[in-house]
């Protein structure tokens, strides 16, 4: 494909508008500001562990990150950065570097400037500004290659009208595309309407866990379309909060709903010492977000 100067602008502000509206929106990453798709990063640092079996080292990492110790989600992301102990996952990676930020870390765009995700897209930077369009096809096909979902987000980048973008994302999930489901399903959630499949939510956000927190917030709230269901908000906020990817925001959601739960039932659905954790995030978070 060719792009005249105009394309090609056109093709990375929407490139960059897109990205940065999947992060704030769909993967709840709450610093606008940290743009790490235009920034070219180092190769990842090392990983110091003494432990020789990394998935026991996750495990460790990932209890001390529920207790809000942002070194902790550091190596959590560094962990799925790199596939150590894990799937490799960059999702996942952005979301920990986020959550590592919020809790009292660096900020997410120094994290992102000195890991090896910026890497990616070093190169179609690198093909924008000198207007190589068949570099910057080749860039983006790499990226496809090795993270499918963001090679389904610039086919939808390269969607010059924007009423078609919810028929597109129909017709990959006729062709089986997962990642397609997974977003147009995040879409209809994000605005209350109910989707197929309902009773398959599991199995589906299982791919990309942190939309948890959207499963939980859609119950939490309900629709014109589906119920409140506090127990079901319970569950998918459980559920994050169990894998140290429970945002910010969704701390004192959870809270919220065993509230919710006590004044219903007289009791309340947790321990005294799980409701002082959170009542702690909630604390610490909130207070790196004042020190910013």
């Amino acid at each position: 494909m060719k792009f005249n100067c105009f394309n090609m602008n056109r093709l990375v502000f929407y490139f960059k508008a897109y990205c940065l509206f999947l992060l704030v929106n769909v993967f709840l990453l709450s610093d606008v500001s940290a743009h790490p798709f235009l920034n070219v990063g180092n190769s990842l640092k090392p990983i110091a562990s003494d432990s020789v079996n990394w998935k026991d080292s996750v495990d460790v990492y990932r209890e001390q990150a529920r207790q809000g110790e942002f070194t902790a989600y550091e190596k959590l992301a560094r962990f799925y950065e790199s596939g150590l102990g894990v799937g490799q996952d960059y999702v996942m990676a952005m979301f920990l570097y986020n959550q590592a930020s919020e809790f009292g870390g660096r900020r997410f765009k120094e994290y992102m400037n000195d890991s090896g995700l910026c890497l990616l897209f070093s190169g179609i930077e690198k093909a924008y500004k000198e207007k190589d369009s068949i570099a910057f096809n080749n860039q983006l096909s790499e990226i496809t290659q090795r993270c499918p979902f963001l090679g389904l987000v610039t086919e939808m980048i390269l969607i010059k009208d924007t009423t078609e973008l919810i028929p597109f994302l129909e017709s990959q999930v006729a062709e089986g595309n997962l990642d397609a489901k997974i977003l147009l399903t995040t879409f209809h959630l994000k605005k209350g309407r109910i989707v197929p499949d309902m009773e398959h939510l599991d199995e589906m956000f299982s791919r990309i866990p942190v939309l948890y927190n959207i499963l939980g917030a859609f119950y939490m709230k309900g629709s014109d379309y589906v119920e409140k269901d506090i127990d079901k908000a319970l569950y998918y906020f459980k559920k994050a909060d169990d894998l140290a990817l429970l945002s910010r925001k969704h701390i004192n959601s959870l809270l919220e709903c065993y509230r919710i739960k006590l004044k219903e039932d007289g009791e309340m659905p947790c321990s005294d010492a799980e409701y002082s954790r959170l009542m702690r995030l909630s604390s610490l978070s909130s207070t790196a977000s004042m020190d910013r």
